[in-house]
């Protein structure tokens, strides 16, 4: 009902789409369906960054997101006795979820959700209640990409409220953990469950025979491919969120061609080559920088870190 008003981000989303969709009609293998996943990216990422400039005044998005995760993981930890909470026979935890890796995508976001709300607004009792809910749900499920996005969370919320807010005494309840877990002798038992988490609830006998490079083990094969789209043309990629097949083009248009990249930098570099990774960093950097405070950084980064294990950045679900 208003006019439009313009602005870089508007610019740089649009700058984007049409790099994406040029390339394609030569880079890629399935350009149609290439190009098709870049407009149901773009439009409804576009679509939802003017609902909130439009709607910002009158919608504290951070706290209705904010209300809709903590019901969301109150629900997952009510289901903890039940069955119906655990995924496959390894018994990982999901909760109402569909699975365990989801579960630790939701986790991870909701953890960078947290810490910016309390750095925001201060923490409280029931903030930290939630974390320590949510971290210990996260373990059950042994999600190592949730883990890795939570830890990350974790270090910058520390660093912020020790550097910039000057609250020293988390620097006390770390050095009194590690006190304990040395004065107690357990060192060697917390370790053992780390190394257990892992590699994906594996005995300790069996822990023994592998290196660190096993715990990469499953993704060699989205390396490869990652390896193969890349070295095929590294300036351009190899089509954007579609397979690469040598010496093929294929026009029909599909929804049944997948890929998996599995990793954030894989996909950008790989799918846009060089100069597709510069593109996309001058538009989430313009986007950081347009509304950078430095509280809410966890909730920026959160993002990307869950898509270092799990990519789910460029898809619409």
């Amino acid at each position: 009902r208003k006019r439009i008003r313009y602005t870089y981000i508007d610019l740089f989303i649009f700058m984007f789409s049409l790099y994406i969709c040029s390339i394609s009609f030569f880079n890629s293998s399935y350009p149609t369906i290439s190009i098709f996943k870049c407009v149901s990216y773009s439009f409804i990422f576009w679509a939802i960054l003017r609902g909130i400039r439009a709607t910002k005044d009158n919608v504290n998005w951070l706290e209705k997101i904010y209300w809709y995760m903590t019901f969301l993981f109150l629900a997952c930890f009510l289901s903890i006795p039940f069955p119906f909470a655990y995924y496959s026979t390894a018994h990982w935890f999901a909760g109402i979820t569909n699975q365990s890796n989801m579960f630790g995508i939701l986790a991870g976001l909701y953890v960078g959700i947290l810490f910016t709300r309390m750095l925001v607004n201060k923490p409280n009792f029931f903030s930290w209640v939630m974390f320590f809910i949510t971290f210990g749900m996260i373990w059950m499920s042994n999600s190592r990409t949730g883990m890795l996005s939570i830890i990350i969370s974790v270090v910058i919320y520390l660093a912020i409220s020790i550097l910039k807010y000057k609250k020293f005494y988390y620097l006390v309840v770390i050095g009194s953990l590690l006190l304990a877990v040395i004065a107690f002798g357990v060192g060697d038992e917390v370790i053992a469950h780390i190394n257990m988490f892992i590699f994906k609830g594996s005995s300790l006998d069996t822990i023994e025979m592998y290196s660190s490079n096993d715990i990469f083990s499953s993704r060699e094969g989205q390396l490869e491919t990652f390896l193969v789209k890349f070295n095929n043309n590294p300036w351009f990629g190899s089509g954007f969120c579609v397979p690469f097949v040598a010496n093929t083009v294929d026009w029909a248009f599909s929804f049944g061609v997948l890929v998996e990249p599995g990793n954030i930098g894989y996909a950008v570099l790989g799918d846009l080559g060089i100069i597709g990774v510069v593109i996309f960093s001058l538009l989430y950097g313009y986007i950081l920088v347009k509304g950078f405070k430095i509280e809410k950084i966890c909730l920026f980064l959160s993002p990307f870190t869950i898509c270092l294990g799990e990519m789910v950045f460029f898809s619409t679900n």
